[in-house]
Order: C-alpha cells, then structure tokens, then sequence
C-alpha cells in the first residue's frame, strides 16, 4: 500500500530569513568617510600660498586623520615648469602628525599638492603654491592652501 505524499508548508518569513542568510551583505564604499589632510598652521610652518627665496628651506606639518579607514600612503607632489617630483610615504595607521624640510627649487613658481589615501583608495589632498621671491625678504604668506577629496576609482 503506497504512503500518501504530504507537502511541506514553509513559512513565507521562514523563506526570507532563509534567503537574507544566503545574500552576502555589502557594505558601500559611498557609506565610507573619507580620510582628512591640512597643513599645520604653527609659527615657522608654510601652510598657505607664500613666496620663497630660492636655496631656502620649506618647512611643512602634515596632518592626516583617517575617515573609516586607516591611511596607507603619503605622498606630495610638486609641479614646476622645470620637472615633476614626488615624495612618497607607506604607512599603516589612523593619524598622521609629521614634519618635513624641503628647499625652494629654482622654479618660479611651485605647485604643492599633499596626498593622503586610506586603504580602500580613498585619497584627501592639500594644494598651494610657493613662488619665488628674488627680493631678499623673508617669506610672505598669502592665500590659504585648498582642501580637496578625491574619490576612490
């Protein structure tokens, strides 16, 4: 004698509960706070657009925080109508408080541009301009530097 086949009832809540198990979850990365970068306004530090005697010593504090993620790079760019440079620092850590010295190339005009990126690839920058100053004063300041963030590709 054949058994009679019974159908199996499942819950629909049972079914979704099943189904979010199976559904990785993915968290955003437009949900993620990008890292933060400024140059430290203390006595002696440039951190503004200023103008500079070739030979002398440009001396920066960098800060960087990191957003949601910790900072892996720090690099600076400097753009001349003479050539490209870079400085580029690895790391792993959620701040930065450093300082660096560098010299006032022959250029005229320098573009500074400092960058901090997390570890998914989200970068902060900081830019300003050091000109040349072929008076023989000391060094001028004169426009704030700009915050930038750049997305991550």
């Amino acid at each position: 004698m054949k058994q009679p086949v019974t159908a199996i009832s499942l819950n629909p809540t049972l079914i979704i509960i099943l189904l979010s198990c199976l559904i990785p979850s993915c968290k955003d990365d437009n949900d993620q706070n990008a890292p933060y970068i400024s140059l430290g306004n203390d006595p002696g530090y440039i951190y503004r657009d200023t103008s500079v005697a070739p030979g002398e010593v440009l001396p920066f504090r960098i800060r960087a925080a990191k957003g949601s993620n910790n900072l892996t790079q720090l690099y600076i760019q400097v753009i001349t109508d003479q050539a490209d440079i870079y400085f580029d620092t690895s790391m792993n850590t959620g701040s930065v408080d450093i300082i660096k010295k560098y010299t006032k190339t022959l250029a005229g005009e320098e573009n500074w541009k400092f960058f901090v990126r997390d570890k998914i690839g989200r970068t902060a920058a900081y830019s300003l301009v050091v000109r040349s100053d072929t008076s023989g004063s000391r060094p001028t300041s004169r426009m704030p530097g700009k915050q930038q963030v750049i997305a991550s590709e």
